[in-house]
């Protein structure tokens, strides 16, 4: 026999299962605190919100709601307002003290702190608009409960409802409108309004409010209109949730696309990620998915974008792997990196792909030569730049190439650069200067063995009229003796290719710590930076959560103190540094922009944000994800950004050829090199003068000598060599499967 429950009425109910026992024993509890005399308005709420999210699955609880509502005002007030945001059908009859009544309930939760059960309330205004005019004869508090809804709206981000609220509450609006005395009323809601159309960008009806209401200091506001000073706005908030690896690109037609990865289903940790691909409408700012390639056979894991101008065709680089049947629960994230850091034995290592997305359709680009394995797509502090016609990866800093590991050989490891010539598509390794520094002995042979460090940015930068690669990586503490400190700094890098006539390939050349003067104070971030130029200026945008400055005390004692402190403990507070890099004189400045506040939002160890430039050149996007939040904002007036530094140059020092790049670049330490082939076979590099010779048959693999050229012909190459002459050569133009 069922067990039964006897409800407030006096009647009883059966209940079929535990689980639905527990439910109307919580609903019974929640219904008891509801009606508790205690001065504690945010339990009283927070019971009648568990009673309207248990009505869902039990309808006992909608006729206890009604009860409730029975025993007071001030109950009334809150059962009606706490099933409006729960979206509840529950009848509630409200008389003409209504607003009254919840205005001082939702003053009395604001002045005890508790914000969050005061926003209960508060969203439910909308849906009784018409009372908050008509059921008072006050209009003071009409006034001042759509001001609460305005700065409620406001603090969550969502502009465009501010904006709106004229249409809103369209009675309570049109009062205003007619009676001029009630204006002092309405003042703090046009400041509400005004500052949320500062924040989307239109900022000429805002400046025009804020001069009706008397607002002063608007200098900052003109020179945004006049393009003298830079400014930030919000452009559209996305509705996503669960992502991770963020990157985007703006492409032709105005619009941005955003690759990550997207949780689905229910699996725990970071189980059950794909990668997805979105498109976001730059008019309306809506996403638009766009299908992957068909990965019934083989799936994108990762995805890195080529950073190429907004005009051209977009071109990703993929880390792909094979699918078994039936697999459709995404990839574990975090097998995922333990095995691009420690490659099972034997294991074939995946090599990357290239895809180009054009009318809207995917295309596989075939490459050929030294083509790095998948995982410069996904190893911490991989990046990608485009000089010209050739596409520079670096691989990012391979941790397990380090001395006693013996996870791998260091020479095998793709933790290096790499140069694809997208005219002959043909891979080769770049070597460079970088030391580890335990590496005691001698340097081995083109350095080739050693892993790159970690680049916190790496972005496209114009040196004295030449195209170059700029990479910000950690440098050495600054030390401060009279304050006893040391302060986080950047090392800034350079790379270019010297074209050399009568060879076929480019001489590489490194210039490593190029001496930056810092004229701002600035602090390198522990998290990845993003930078874009705009003509010898690159704005730098670096979070940072608790910045840390080591002081060294008497003693010899190290302690650690923060750039930024909050809180009565002095917890370490999150920051996001704007600064510029100054390429023509190599020096760090200040800059300010205005309403940046925008850009910051919640900082946390997962904020990500991305720099995608526009087809204006005046302007670029910024993707700022919190974990929490995802929105796509701007940047304009980037070319008032020489007027934005916080301080101005002497004229002495604007003279001064020390204060130049090029006097910079003379003394940093320079290393030039040739990209070099690698052997299909044995996996050697070209050494000195050495030049490997393809297989004159299909003209993909190189070897270093006829022996390794015979050796593999014989035991792998002769099944998949096909003759660059074979197959149907216009469906290969358009597969891009032809090797030139």
């Amino acid at each position: 026999m069922p067990q039964q429950w006897t409800d407030p009425y006096g009647g009883l109910i059966a209940v079929p299962s535990a689980m639905e026992g527990l439910g109307h024993v919580l609903i019974e509890q929640s219904y008891h605190l509801a009606c508790s005399t205690f001065d504690e308005p945010q339990l009283c709420i927070l019971a009648i919100t568990v009673l309207c999210t248990l009505s869902r699955r039990f309808p006992v609880g909608i006729g206890l709601l009604i009860k409730l509502s029975q025993t007071s005002d001030l109950a009334r007030a809150r059962v009606a307002s706490c099933c409006i945001a729960n979206q509840v059908p529950c009848e509630v009859n409200i008389d003409s003290d209504f607003v009254s009544v919840l205005l001082e309930d939702i003053r009395l939760l604001i002045r005890r702190r508790h914000n969050n059960f005061a926003s209960l309330l508060v969203e439910a205004l909308p849906a009784l608009a018409p009372l908050v005019c008509t059921k008072t004869g006050c209009p003071q508090q009409s006034f001042e409960l759509v001001y609460l809804y305005a700065e409620h709206i406001a603090e969550k981000g969502d502009h465009w409802k501010v904006i709106s609220i004229p249409e809103i509450f369209s009675d309570v609006w049109q009062r205003q409108l007619e009676d001029v005395s009630l204006k002092k009323y309405a003042r703090p809601i046009y400041l509400c309004i005004a500052k949320s159309l500062e924040a989307t960008g239109d900022l000429s009806k805002a400046r025009e409010i804020f001069a009706s209401c008397g607002v002063p200091d608007l200098q900052d506001l003109d020179a945004c209109i006049q393009g003298r000073m830079m400014y930030a706005s919000i452009e559209a908030s996305l509705p996503l949730k669960d992502i991770t690896d963020l990157d985007a690109r703006m492409v032709e037609g105005g619009n941005v696309a955003i690759f990550f990865h997207q949780k689905r289903g229910d699996k725990d940790g970071l189980r059950g990620y794909h990668v997805q691909m979105n498109m976001i409408d730059s008019g309306t700012g809506e996403l638009v998915n766009i299908p992957l390639p068909d990965q019934s056979a083989r799936r994108w894991k990762a995805v890195r974008v080529v950073p190429d101008a907004p005009s051209s065709a977009l071109r990703v680089l993929v880390s792909s792997a094979n699918c078994t049947d039936g697999e459709d629960d995404g990839i574990d994230l975090m097998s995922f990196m333990i095995e691009d850091m420690m490659p099972k034995k034997g294991a074939l290592t995946e090599k990357v792909e290239l895809w180009e997305f054009r009318g809207n359709r995917w295309f596989q680009i075939k490459t050929r030569g030294c083509i790095p394995d998948s995982q410069v797509v996904t190893r911490v502090g991989s990046a990608c730049a485009v000089l010209g016609p050739f596409l520079v990866v670096f691989g990012g800093a391979d941790m397990m190439t380090t001395r006693n590991r013996g996870a791998r050989t260091m020479g095998e490891s793709s933790a290096a650069a790499y140069l694809l010539d997208t005219r002959s598509r043909e891979w080769f390794r770049v070597a460079h200067p970088y030391k580890h520094s335990w590496f005691t002995g001698p340097c081995p042979p083109d350095h080739i063995c050693v892993s790159l460090p970690v680049f916190q940015a790496v972005w496209d930068v114009e040196v004295n009229g030449e195209p170059m690669i700029a990479m910000l990586r950690k440098g050495r503490d600054e030390v401060n003796e009279k304050r006893s400190e040391k302060v986080p700094k950047y090392a800034l890098d350079l790379f270019r290719l010297l074209k050399v006539d009568g060879k076929e390939r480019p001489e590489v050349i490194w210039h490593l710590t190029v001496a930056a003067k810092d004229r701002c104070g600035y602090l390198a971030s522990q998290f990845r930076a993003q930078c874009h130029q705009f003509g010898n200026t690159s704005l730098v945008l670096a979070p940072s959560v608790g910045s840390m400055i080591e002081k060294v005390g008497a003693d010899g004692k190290s302690t650690i103190s923060y750039f930024d402190k909050g809180g009565s403990h002095g917890s370490p507070t999150s920051i996001l540094f704007i600064d510029a890099l100054d390429m023509s004189r190599a020096e760090w400045r200040g800059v300010k922009i205005h309403n940046a506040k925008l850009l910051r939002g919640d900082i946390n160890y997962k904020t990500q944000y991305k720099l995608v430039p526009s087809m204006d050149p005046t302007m670029c996007y910024v993707l700022v994800s919190s974990g929490t939040s995802y929105k796509l904002c701007r940047i304009c007036n980037l070319d008032s950004i020489n007027e934005c530094f916080t301080e101005s140059l002497t004229d002495r020092n604007r003279h001064s050829r020390k204060n130049t790049v090029g006097y910079q670049l003379e003394k940093a330490h320079k290393n030039s090199c040739r990209p070099m082939r690698e052997c299909a076979l044995c996996r050697g590099f070209e050494r000195g003068t050495d030049k490997f010779k393809c297989c004159s048959r299909c003209r993909v693999v190189f070897y270093c000598s006829r022996r390794c050229q015979l050796r593999s012909w014989k035991e792998e190459h002769k099944s998949v060599c096909t003759p660059v002459g074979g197959g149907d050569q216009e469906e290969a133009e358009e597969q891009y499967e032809e090797v030139d």
